[in-house]
């Protein structure tokens, strides 16, 4: 619908967190992505992936592409940031779901100026926001309650106290979620061994790893993701000198960062994109783990919904499997010894 009713801009134009390849060459040669995986087909149709997940606020861009995903405050974030990085003048053209909230987007884009309404139909919507001349300094360009940043949260296991650092668009935000403390609690299952090297895998802001190396001080953990946001918390989550990676864990690659051989690899998987049920990420991230564990260990430990069939998709290439924590909800298994 942008590409329809949206007039390519002129000037320096810039596509926020859309990783389609065409759709983003059909506005700009640059963009800020989301999603690590999205990076390699822009690269390849010519686009450049600048650093941030946000534009920056001194990027005096003359346009910004957003296309808007489902969550308020994330939404909020997301328009706030692209339009300060616009000059004085500067269009922003945002779309969106009317399922996702797009019309709730579109009152509160009015916060912040004057919103003319560009599209609606289809389900969907679109809205331009033009920033206005710099307003001086002592006055805020937005609202306080859209000053969403960096957020702490604070958890307690086994007698240690944590703090994982979160911002607006992260999974499980604002509390550890119920699947991560699940597999924490199974840890101790889980033997120990001297200067183990553990991948947190689809590590989100962070809580897994940051337990694994509390309990297990000899150990040299990774943590990798493929949501840039994500990883942005994670580093905040870890501490400066952490290995935390980006990368795009369904692909067969022969190290991760440099770093292969993992004598352990903890997994809370995802199984949503967006709002939709979204179950791809397991079965191709099996073969993956399989091929990034250490010949002695081979062990991927993961945790979910019981309703959901890892079992049948580890099995594809682990021999052997184990069941080490379950109740109504929730099933941990710990898998090894890789097939041929």
């Amino acid at each position: 619908m942008l590409i329809k009713y949206v007039p390519r801009p002129e000037g320096n134009t810039v596509v926020v967190g859309c990783g389609d390849a065409a759709f983003t060459r059909h506005f700009s040669r640059q963009a800020h992505v989301r999603r690590f995986s999205s990076t390699a087909a822009l690269v390849a149709a010519g686009v450049r992936v600048l650093d941030g997940v946000y534009p920056r606020a001194t990027a005096q861009h003359d346009a910004v592409i957003l296309p808007l995903e489902n969550g308020r405050v994330l939404a909020r974030t997301m328009i706030l940031r692209s339009l300060l990085s616009l000059r004085p003048g500067g269009n922003l053209w945002v779309a969106g779901s009317v399922r996702a909230g797009v019309r709730t987007f579109e009152d509160d884009a009015a916060e912040l100026g004057t919103v003319d309404s560009v599209y609606a139909g289809s389900g969907c919507r679109i809205f331009k926001l033009t920033r206005a001349e710099a307003p001086p300094v002592a006055q805020p360009i937005a609202p306080i309650h859209w000053a969403v940043g960096m957020t702490p949260v604070p958890f307690d296991l086994r007698n240690r106290s944590y703090v994982q650092y979160t911002q607006p668009g992260v999974f499980s935000a604002d509390h550890l979620d119920e699947g991560t403390k699940f597999l924490l609690d199974a840890l101790p299952a889980v033997p120990a061994f001297p200067s183990a090297r553990v991948l947190d895998a689809c590590c989100g802001a962070g809580a897994i790893g940051l337990v694994v190396r509390a309990e297990w001080p000899a150990a040299d953990v990774t943590f990798a993701d493929d949501d840039l946001l994500a990883v942005e918390c994670c580093r905040a989550t870890a501490g400066e000198h952490a290995r935390v990676v980006p990368a795009d864990l369904t692909l067969r690659q022969r190290n991760l960062a440099g770093v292969r051989d993992f004598d352990l690899i903890v997994c809370n998987p995802p199984f949503h994109q967006g709002l939709t049920e979204d179950r791809s990420f397991v079965p191709r991230f099996v073969p993956v783990a399989a091929g990034l564990v250490s010949p002695k260990r081979r062990q991927p430990l993961m945790v979910a919904n019981r309703f959901l069939p890892y079992q049948r998709d580890l099995s594809t290439a682990f021999a052997n499997i184990q069941v080490v924590a379950e109740d109504r909800k929730w099933r941990v298994w710990l898998a090894s010894e890789t097939k041929a």
